[in-house]
């Protein structure tokens, strides 16, 4: 009569895979951690280039925006600014009675030589012209207001507007009134030895002077 065998139990031995369980283990947690530092840094990549796209496009918008107001000032502005100076509107070195004075007697002289029967004028004394607020102008620009006033008789009303047109002093001249009256109710054209209007009128010159 036979014996059953008995069965045999194999023995795991533990020392033998104990390292490169470790080694498994940890390298599993390195690809975690390397894996989530992608992603990550994927992501701040992602929003650093937004951040810099957004930048970007600010300064280039404000350089446009540079670029376009350099450019209105040297074509526009500076063309503006040179003419006035040309016109004779600011005055490097202002001085106001002298300027009136010369004003005084260039009106004398004008008043002379045209074909005016009467001619009589009152010239203001150049005072300090106060520029509304909304205009913001700098305090150290100074403008300056002259009332020229004439009263004149004269054949035809185009008389007028050629005394006006000749009235050319340097400074800006801004006409703030004109009243023509008829002295006779009828007009010969044949006579021409005769005043048959009368005018009076307020012109007002500027001049600036940007001070220290």
């Amino acid at each position: 009569m036979s014996h059953p065998k008995k069965s045999t139990k194999t023995k795991i031995d533990w020392s033998e895979i104990l390292w490169p369980l470790i080694l498994f283990v940890f390298s599993l947690i390195l690809t975690t951690i390397f894996l989530v530092a992608s992603q990550q840094y994927h992501k701040h990549i992602n929003e650093w280039t937004r951040t810099q796209k957004s930048h970007f496009g600010t300064l280039e918008k404000e350089y446009t925006q540079l670029q376009d107001t350099l450019e209105i000032v040297n074509k526009l502005y500076v063309q503006k600014f040179n003419k006035l100076i040309k016109i004779g509107f600011f005055e490097t070195d202002l001085n106001i009675e002298k300027q009136r004075l010369k004003m005084f007697g260039k009106t004398r002289r004008l008043l002379s030589q045209l074909p005016l029967f009467t001619a009589n004028y009152t010239l203001s004394e150049t005072k300090l012209y106060t520029v509304p607020d909304f205009l913001r102008l700098e305090k150290s620009l100074k403008t300056y207001q002259t009332q020229l006033t004439l009263k004149v008789e004269i054949l035809h009303e185009e008389d007028l507007l050629k005394l006006i047109e000749a009235i050319k002093f340097a400074g800006i001249f801004n006409l703030q009134r004109c009243d023509i009256e008829r002295l006779t109710p009828q007009i010969d054209v044949k006579n021409i030895s005769k005043a048959y209007f009368k005018a009076t009128c307020v012109l007002a010159r500027y001049t600036s002077s940007i001070e220290n």
